[in-house]
Formats: structure tokens, sequence, C-alpha cells
């Protein structure tokens, strides 16, 4: 899982890279812009070398912190691989479940059954948001009636889905608790 680096911190560090480059690169065409622009106007232009340079070393140091703080944050969640690794299956294995209960609603009893279990919107991609909507489409399917199926002959039966996503949010809830103490 961990690489000793995240994608976010890698690509900070290149665009500071890059930053830092462009500022040492173009630092003389600067500074000769900046004095022909102020000379233009009749005004004295200071020499803004040294402050680009302080720029450069400024956004060098920065990053560098931040790369190290990057690393060491990789590594700590290293750590934690195997709660997480069990989170992720989890919160995957609820999504699918809300999924087909969706398509077997939707397509029994009519898009409009999908609000009235709280399915109508996308269930959340965060695995903590998802075990609070997955609850309360739980509770709703316990709940709910639903009429007559759009066709003769095809059922859902919410209990069956009902005692499969507790299974499933139940798995979630503890791996969630493995991972806030690991």
């Amino acid at each position: 899982m961990a690489k000793g680096y995240s994608k976010q911190g890698s690509d900070r560090a290149k665009a500071s890279r890059a930053l830092a480059q462009t500022i040492e690169t173009n630092a003389t065409a600067i500074v000769q812009g900046v004095k022909a622009a102020l000379d233009a106007k009749g005004a004295k232009a200071p020499d803004v070398g040294p402050l680009l340079a302080a720029l450069g070393s400024l956004v060098t140091v920065r990053s560098d912190a931040l790369s190290a703080a990057d690393q060491a944050h990789e590594l700590e969640m290293a750590d934690d691989q195997a709660p997480r690794e069990a989170r992720d299956a989890a919160t995957e294995k609820s999504r699918e479940t809300l999924i087909d209960l969706r398509a077997a609603l939707a397509g029994t009893y009519g898009n409009a059954s999908l609000s009235k279990v709280g399915l109508s919107g996308p269930a959340p991609q965060d695995p903590q948001a998802r075990l609070a909507y997955g609850r309360k489409v739980q509770e709703s399917l316990a709940q709910v009636k639903l009429g007559a199926p759009k066709r003769k002959g095809v059922q859902v039966d919410l209990k069956v889905f009902g005692k499969e996503l507790d299974t499933q949010l139940d798995a979630l809830e503890s791996a969630l608790k493995d991972v806030a103490r690991a």
C-alpha cells in the first residue's frame, strides 16, 4: 500500500521543483523585466534578484519539509495496512449490495421505490458515511411497504437484503474501529 510517498505529495514536490527551477532559470530575465517596466514609468527599480533567490530557496525548503512529512505519514499508514484493507473490502462489499438492491428495486418496483428505502442518491464513497447511509437504508428496508411489483411473479426479498446488508455493515463498523485503533 504505502510507497513512502503519496501521489499528492509527489505532485506537489514536482510542482515545487518546477517553480524553483523556473525562478532560478529566469531570474535574470525577471530582474531585467522589472527594471524595464519600472524604468518606463520613471521609477527607480530595486534589485529584485535577492528576493527571487530567497523565494526559490523558500519554495525548496518548504517542499523538502512537505516531502519529509509525507514520507513519514505514508510509512505510518503502512503499519495499518491490514485494518485498512479490511475496511476497504467491507466498504466495497456494502457498495455491491447497495448497487444490487438499487437495481432489484428499480427493476421490480420502479424508480419511485428507491426514495422509499433511501436509495434515491448515490452511496457515499467515504467508509464512515457509507456506514451511516447503509444503516438508514437497512432501517427503511425493515419498515417499507413497496406495493405490487411491476411484473407478476417478480419479487425482491427485502429481509434477505436487510440481513446481508446488516452483516456487511457490522463488518464495516468493526473494520472502522480497527483502523481507528491502529
